[in-house]
This record gives structure tokens, C-alpha cells and sequence, in this order.
């Protein structure tokens, strides 16, 4: 029988491992604001990346490397 710590500590495991992907939901996001930037705007793009460096201050996100930047210039230009 599975115990409730145990669901939540591989739920956790879970999260991490989404977290550390190249492609996690938070450049998702990005990805489809950046595509649809005029729909959204520029103040909408820049509040989002507020939320996304907090996200990242709290470990909810991957930190924005170099060559995260240089990866997303390259396929969005």
C-alpha cells in the first residue's frame, strides 16, 4: 500500500523532472506569447516575464541561462 508521502514525494520527483526539461511550461508560455505578441502586447509579454523571474527567485522555474537566451533567439529570431 502506498502511503500519502510516498505520492506526494514522487509527485514532487514528477514536478522536478518537468521542471528541468528544455522545454518546461514556463518557455511554453513564453514561446506562445512571443508568437502571438500581437495579440497580447507588449504589457502583457512584460508582465508575464516579471512573473517568470519570480517563479524562478522561488525555484518554480528554471533559471534563465545564456544559453537559454541565445536557444530562444535562435528559433524565434
Amino acid at each position: 500500500m502506498i502511503s500519502k508521502f510516498q505520492v506526494a514525494l514522487h509527485k514532487r520527483i514528477d514536478d522536478n523532472t518537468i521542471m528541468d526539461q528544455d522545454n518546461n511550461i514556463w518557455e511554453q508560455l513564453e514561446t506562445h506569447m512571443h508568437d502571438n505578441l500581437g495579440t497580447y502586447g507588449l504589457k502583457m509579454m512584460d508582465a508575464f516575464l516579471t512573473l517568470k523571474e519570480q517563479a524562478e527567485d522561488c525555484g518554480m522555474c528554471p533559471p534563465d541561462t545564456a544559453e537559454r537566451q541565445t536557444q530562444f533567439e535562435q528559433q524565434h529570431g
